[in-house]
């Protein structure tokens, strides 16, 4: 368990990162459940849960010591972050941020028997020893001795969070490593997951197709295995089914088997068995979606004149099919403004058409039988009609009149 991190399962349930790194200075983040994150300057992001990690694994090593000592360098260096400026100083602004992180369970702390109300922060204190060099950091003794002591926790490998590099496929790979404790099968609404993490999207065609894409990443970078199953409830509405497999061999497709296969089928007969577009449509899906594939070969299937396979690659790599895929959109919805435009007009000609039908049946049934049998004989003599044509002329005839 070399470079294994013990994380308890509560700090994996709640964020204590975000995605967003355009923020505020100071910011609060609650859940509808009492969990309550407070920062006194930008919340951490993705740099900043990787250096943590690497902490806290120090931390471990160190026989829960919650004070350790180090360097810059040696932090950058096992992160495996270019050695720069650029990243000395982001280190220091990391330190910053989880420093100024304060944390509150509000009777939502669960230690695997009952829930307890804690508040605590993360990092007490951090300076630089002018005579070494050296970087010294104190952790919050309350954070540490809830990892140290939990029964409610998970072992994360850093090799492999390190190989996440997409901050929506770490904290996803987060919820389900915790999710997975206890069992083999997830099941969450699209939308809770999205406030779980949180994701800035709030509609599921928009969440869908990174979920997707984030646990192929998760089944490529990680020995975590999974299978993911949408079902797509009603307009606006789809579940996420996570099921964990146990077999380590399983094809990094196989959360999306069916999707690459369906996207395959959308090409033209005689470019489906070629290698070069098999590859590209099957990298495309692990790292963009399936949305984003299905538009491009479409575009490619109206679009490409001449080297079908030259154009596809191409329209892949620069994303060609949005803009045709929002033209069509367009299109499709004038189209159905103008069925729902012309729909309404034959509703209300029809409406018109039945109103004057009432008016003339009640014009008729207001003469007496005199008055009917005299306009039906006028009728009669001038167009020679009889039955049913010869009563609805003498109906409208009458009403003219």
């Amino acid at each position: 368990m070399k470079d294994m991190v013990k994380h308890d399962i509560n700090f994996l349930e709640h964020p204590i990162w975000f995605q967003d790194k355009e923020q505020k200075e100071a910011s609060i983040w609650k859940d509808n459940n009492g969990y309550i994150y407070r920062t006194g300057l930008k919340a951490p992001t993705k740099a900043d849960i990787i250096f943590l990690y690497y902490l806290m694994l120090q931390v471990q090593k160190r026989d829960w010591e919650d004070t350790i000592f180090t360097t810059s360098y040696k932090i950058i260096k096992d992160c495996e972050l270019n050695k720069s400026k650029y990243w000395r100083n982001r280190l220091k602004e990391s330190l910053k941020r989880w420093e100024n992180v304060r944390i509150e369970f509000e009777g939502t702390f669960y230690n695997g028997t009952n829930y307890q109300t804690l508040h605590f922060g993360i990092i007490d204190a951090w300076g630089i020893k002018e005579e070494t060099k050296k970087l010294w950091i104190r952790f919050s003794p309350e954070w540490l001795l809830k990892i140290k002591e939990s029964n409610f926790f998970k072992y994360l490998d850093f090799n492999q969070v390190k190989a996440l590099r997409s901050p929506l496929t770490l904290r996803l790979y987060e919820i389900l490593i915790k999710s997975f404790q206890s069992r083999d099968i997830w099941e969450i609404d699209a939308l809770k997951l999205a406030a779980k993490i949180p994701m800035a999207e709030k509609s599921p065609a928009h969440i869908i197709p990174k979920i997707q894409a984030s646990t192929n990443r998760i089944n490529e970078k990680t020995s975590l295995r999974l299978a993911l199953n949408v079902i797509r409830i009603k307009r606006g509405e789809a579940k996420f089914v996570f099921k964990k497999l146990k077999d380590k061999t399983v094809d990094i497709l196989s959360t999306q088997g069916t999707e690459y296969r369906t996207l395959l089928n959308l090409l033209p007969k005689e470019q489906q068995r070629k290698k070069t577009i098999q590859y590209k449509v099957e990298q495309k899906l692990r790292k963009k979606g399936a949305e984003y594939v299905k538009r491009n070969i479409l575009y490619a299937n109206e679009r490409a004149n001449k080297n079908y396979r030259v154009f596809l690659l191409k329209a892949l790599k620069e994303d060609w099919g949005l803009g045709w895929q929002e033209d069509e959109k367009q299109v499709e919805l004038d189209r159905k403004e103008k069925e729902q435009i012309k729909a309404k007009t034959e509703t209300e000609q029809k409406n018109i058409e039945d109103k004057m039908q009432r008016d003339k049946q009640r014009n008729w049934d207001s003469l007496s039988m005199s008055e009917q049998e005299t306009w039906t004989e006028k009728v009669s003599k001038k167009w020679n009609l009889s039955g049913d044509l010869l009563k609805i002329a003498a109906v409208e005839m009458a009403f003219k009149k």
